[in-house]
């Protein structure tokens, strides 16, 4: 008898995951009239907590006309891209747009071990709302 998977949830849609700086790149150069919006961290953030990936994967609907979005697995391990976009505490969001960056986002309540979030699983946290104003604010200077 088949099992439901532990993480399915089909309310989620799912980054495409870049594995490599070529992989980066190409996703950079690649997509036209849309912004790109990366996520570096880690492989699979804890579901059961309200995690600002998690949050995102809620939403990434609203913005697929405009967006699109990619996700860089951060490791332990050397990875060039940690030296290339300068990434010490995950996550880190970076928003490029005909192939420069427009912008980044790296000082998330989630990366401070120092920091506590009470937010309520159905309110937005601090983190989401810095997000989505951001990129809100680069859709709307889009022309297409």
């Amino acid at each position: 008898m088949a099992r439901p998977t532990r993480f399915a949830n089909p309310t989620f849609t799912d980054f495409e995951i870049l594995k490599t700086n070529d992989d980066v790149k190409k996703a950079i150069a690649d997509t036209k009239d849309k912004l790109v919006v990366i996520l570096f961290n880690i492989r699979y953030p804890d579901p059961n907590m309200h995690t600002l990936e998690t949050r995102m994967k809620k939403w990434l609907h609203q913005y697929e006309t405009n967006v699109k979005f990619y996700k860089y697995i951060v490791t332990d391990e050397p990875q060039d891209v940690k030296g290339i976009y300068e990434i010490k505490e995950v996550p880190v969001v970076y928003f490029f747009r005909d192939g420069e960056i427009s912008g980044k986002i790296d000082d998330f309540m989630e990366s401070d071990p120092d920091a506590s979030d009470t937010t309520a699983p159905n309110e937005k946290s601090p983190d989401e709302t810095k997000l989505k104003s951001k990129l809100d604010e680069l859709c709307k200077s889009v022309k297409y």
